[in-house]
């Protein structure tokens, strides 16, 4: 239950990062700030969580790395997919 609602906030937090940055930045590529924002900012997150479910519960780095996995690419994906497919232009070509 803890791993879904910090998924649930994590994109919440990305619709706030999304709504600073069209008020900042204007209709031209917000999508691209907040995203390119957003992901680094997750991944601290992200690791912060294992940290705590590591120090916290005594979990092993081996049981937590499969929780961090799926709460750092999961969103991660999402944003990934919003930047891309409605992002006008600053999307990086892998």
């Amino acid at each position: 239950m803890h791993t879904i609602l910090f998924i649930i906030s994590g994109l919440l937090g990305y619709a706030v990062i999304l709504g600073l940055c069209f008020l900042l930045e204007g209709k031209k590529s917000y999508i691209s700030y907040g995203s390119k924002l957003f992901v680094p900012l997750w991944l601290v997150a992200s690791l912060l969580n294992m940290y705590v479910g590591i120090v916290s519960t005594g979990y092993s780095i081996f049981e937590e790395l499969p929780i961090f996995l799926v709460t750092f690419c999961f969103p991660t994906w999402i944003v990934v997919y919003i930047w891309k497919t409605l992002s006008i232009h600053n999307f990086p070509k892998f």
